[in-house]
């Protein structure tokens, strides 16, 4: 953020603010993210452009998300009705020309269909599902575990077990292509066994989800701890900035008042010469009179 172009171009401030929303939403800060996405939507018109509409569609799928994630689910579904309002606006020629990483219509499906599971409406659940998964195949996104294990979950909601952990399955393969442990997707594993009356299974799963967890949690430490010293740096500089910024007006204000002294101190020698010159004057007339 020290780059004077990301501090003079609101746009990138922007972005850069929807990356620290983020971060924040990886350490559940969630009123530390809401406040970073809030400060982004004060920055960006949506209607100024199609990659400010972009933008602004994403950063209120991510308020949407924060609001799911609180259990606020009124207020999830009023920013995803934007999100997908606003992406919905761009014509599919101009979206795909965008760079895959800031493409997230597919994902915006995909916490709509969130809410809708956390509400148990398995109906609209499904809907958004697959426009999720027809939008990934589309964009040809590889990171589709988010998506397969919704389809698990709805499927565990109707109680059908046994297509909850295939989809659970292939989630976590999905994962594994991406080095990522799924001590989650592990534990309803083992829900749909303790669902199924199978214990053995049931047991085998938790086991698994556990030691995954205990690797995560570890894991997380040392990211969070990465990711808190980058934003502890980032106040500090910013502070810094505040303070450097403080001493150049001290050192202004004090070099002005230098000026103005040497002025009036100028300004009375001279006056201070000319009535001396003027005295010499009158006194040199005097006696020439005499």
């Amino acid at each position: 953020m020290n780059e004077k172009a990301v501090k003079n171009d609101k746009f990138l401030l922007a972005l850069y603010k929807e990356l620290t929303g983020i971060y924040y939403s990886r350490l559940s800060m969630f009123s530390e993210e809401m406040k970073e996405n809030t400060e982004a939507l004060k920055l960006v018109d949506p209607n100024t452009n199609t990659e400010s509409k972009l933008l602004v569609s994403r950063i209120y799928m991510w308020m949407a998300d924060c609001y799911t994630e609180t259990h606020t689910y009124d207020s999830a579904q009023i920013y995803i009705d934007k999100s997908i309002k606003l992406v919905e606006e761009i014509p599919d020629a101009q979206y795909s020309s965008f760079n895959r990483m800031f493409r997230r219509k597919a994902y915006a499906y995909f916490y709509q269909a969130q809410i809708y599971i956390k509400q148990k409406n398995t109906k609209s659940a499904l809907e958004f599902i697959d426009k999720a998964y027809k939008q990934t195949i589309n964009e040809q996104h590889s990171y589709l575990y988010p998506i397969l294990e919704a389809y698990g979950d709805y499927y565990f909601l109707i109680k059908e077990f046994q297509n909850a952990i295939s989809y659970y399955k292939k989630a976590i393969n999905n994962k594994k292509q991406h080095l990522q442990t799924s001590a989650d997707i592990n534990l309803k594993i083992s829900h749909c066994y303790k669902a199924m009356n199978d214990s053995f299974n049931e047991k085998k799963y938790l086991t698994i989800s556990s030691e995954q967890r205990q690797y995560d949690e570890k894991i997380g430490r040392i990211n969070s701890t990465h990711i808190a010293e980058s934003i502890l740096k980032e106040e500090l500089e910013k502070k810094e900035a505040v303070r450097n910024k403080n001493i150049l007006i001290l050192l202004s204000v004090n070099i002005l008042c230098m000026i103005l002294i040497v002025l009036v101190v100028f300004r009375l020698r001279k006056e201070k010469e000319m009535r001396s010159s003027k005295t010499k004057i009158i006194y040199c007339r005097k006696v020439q009179m005499i």
